[in-house]
C-alpha cells in the first residue's frame, strides 16, 4: 500500500538537516499508523511525502522513492495522487477553497468531476455520520477554529481515497469532538482505509493505532505495536517527551498555594460576538493575581473570542474589561 525505500528529503536550504533521513517503511492496507515525537522531528514531512506536497509543492532535495498504491509519488501528478490520498492539515484554513460549509466539504469530489447525484448522496451521508447538522448552511468565515477543523475532516472523509493522512487533526477540537473523530476513524478502519496520523495528543488513539512510530531528528527511532506503546511506563513516556497516554488525572490543589491576592483582571457585562454571531451575553468575571484560569467549552462557545476581547484585539464587543 505505502512504501518508503531509502527515502530522504532535505528542505531547500543548503546543507540543512531539516527533513527526514533514510526512511525504509512498509505500511499494509488497512493499517492505522501513529507518528509521534517532538515538534520538528519529521512527522509532517513524512506525511507530505505521501500525499505529494513533497516534492511537488515544496522545494528541496530528495533521494529514494515513495510508493502509494504502486504509484511513485515523485513521478505522479498531484491530481492523480488526490484520487488515492486525502489529507487533513494542522491548520485547517490552509486547505479551504470555498466560502460555505457544504461547498467546502464536496470540493474534492467536484474537482474530480463526479456526478452531482453521487456528490449529494455522499454529502448527506457525511453530514449525518459526522453529526455536522449544526454547521450546515453557514459561512466558513463564521466558524470557530475547532469547527473549521471538523469541516476539514469532513472533506477528507467524503472522499473514497484509500489512504487518509491526518496531521494533528485534534489540535483545535474539544473533548466531545475528539470522541466524534475517534468514532469516525474506527469506521474508516472497518472500511479498510489506510490511516497515518501525526499527533501530539495521544490518549484518544489508544485502541485505534496498530503501530506507533516514534521519530527523532528526522528518523524513525522506534516502532511499537499499539498495545505495547500505550502500556509503556510513565518514566519512559516522560523520557521520550510525549504527552499523557491515558486519561489525564492531575491534582492542581497545591499549584496556587502562596499566590498573591487581589484582582488583576476584571470584565463586566461583556457581550461576545464573532463576525455577526453573538456567542455570549452579559458575561462578567475576575481573575486574582497569580491565578491560573482555564477556559473550556465546546467549539464555537467563544473561548478564543473572550481571550481576544480581554487582550484588546476585539474592541467592538460591548462591555468593560480592565
Amino acid at each position: 500500500m505505502i512504501r518508503f525505500e531509502d527515502y530522504s528529503f532535505i528542505y531547500g536550504i543548503e546543507n540543512s538537516e531539516a527533513g527526514i533521513h533514510n526512511i525504509n517503511l512498509a505500511i499494509d492496507k488497512g493499517e492505522c499508523i501513529l507518528l509521534c515525537g517532538s515538534s520538528g522531528c519529521g512527522k509532517s514531512t513524512l506525511i507530505r511525502s505521501v500525499n505529494g506536497i513533497i516534492p511537488h509543492l515544496m522545494p528541496g532535495r530528495y533521494e529514494g522513492k515513495v510508493y502509494v498504491n504502486d504509484l511513485i509519488v515523485q513521478e505522479t501528478e498531484m491530481y492523480e495522487l488526490a484520487k488515492v490520498t486525502s489529507s487533513v492539515f494542522q491548520n485547517p484554513k490552509s486547505q479551504f477553497f470555498n466560502t460555505d460549509v457544504e461547498s467546502e466539504i464536496v470540493y474534492s469530489l467536484e474537482n474530480q468531476g463526479i456526478d452531482v447525484g453521487i456528490i449529494n448522496d455522499r454529502l448527506n451521508k457525511t453530514i449525518s455520520e459526522l453529526r455536522l447538522q449544526d454547521l450546515t448552511g453557514r459561512s466558513m468565515f463564521e466558524l470557530s477554529g475547532g469547527e473549521k477543523q471538523q469541516i476539514a475532516f469532513a472533506g477528507a472523509y467524503i472522499s473514497d481515497a484509500p489512504v487518509v493522512l491526518l496531521d494533528e487533526p485534534t489540535a483545535n477540537l474539544d473533548p466531545d469532538s475528539i470522541i466524534k473523530i475517534r468514532n469516525i476513524l474506527i469506521k474508516m478502519k472497518a472500511e479498510g482505509k489506510t490511516i497515518i496520523i501525526a499527533e501530539h495528543r495521544l490518549s484518544w488513539l489508544n485502541g485505534i493505532a496498530d503501530k506507533v512510530m516514534y521519530m527523532r531528528n528526522g528518523r524513525i527511532e522506534t516502532v511499537m505495536n499499539g498495545g505495547e506503546f500505550f502500556g509503556i511506563p510513565e518514566n519512559k513516556r516522560i523520557e521520550l517527551g510525549l504527552r499523557e497516554l491515558g486519561g489525564i488525572n492531575v491534582s492542581y490543589n497545591n499549584l496556587l498555594n502562596g499566590r498573591s491576592t487581589g484582582k488583576c483582571l476584571e470584565a463586566s457585562d461583556l457581550t461576545l460576538s464573532y463576525k455577526k454571531h453573538v456567542v455570549q451575553n452579559h458575561l462578567s468575571l475576575y481573575v486574582n493575581k497569580g491565578e491560573i484560569l482555564g477556559i473550556t467549552g465546546v467549539n464555537g462557545a467563544g473561548k478564543t473570542t473572550l481571550l481576544r476581547t480581554l487582550a484588546g484585539l476585539s474592541k467592538k464587543n460591548p462591555g468593560r474589561s480592565q
